[in-house]
């Protein structure tokens, strides 16, 4: 099993009551610096929310996965 050590920064800005701004910048073990950014869509309020991100690495060789998208699920309870 491979482990790598993953430092970054992020900010989320509130646009709408239901709608944020996402930006990153983080790095594995100091190699791969990147970068992601993108939007955050509350669907329904403290439960579910939508992310549409778009990231590439700050180096030409490197393989990013460009656009994500990811689900948040919040339920009340987990049990």
């Amino acid at each position: 099993m491979e482990y790598a050590f993953t430092t970054g920064i992020r900010g989320d800005f509130v646009l709408t009551d239901r709608v944020a701004l996402l930006s990153e910048l983080f790095t594995s073990d100091f190699e791969t610096p990147a970068f992601q950014a993108g939007l955050r869509f509350t669907l329904i309020p403290d439960r579910l929310e939508l992310d549409i991100t778009y990231g590439e690495g700050f180096r030409q060789d490197m393989d990013y996965p460009g656009f994500n998208v990811g689900i948040a699920i919040t339920p009340d309870r987990l049990w």
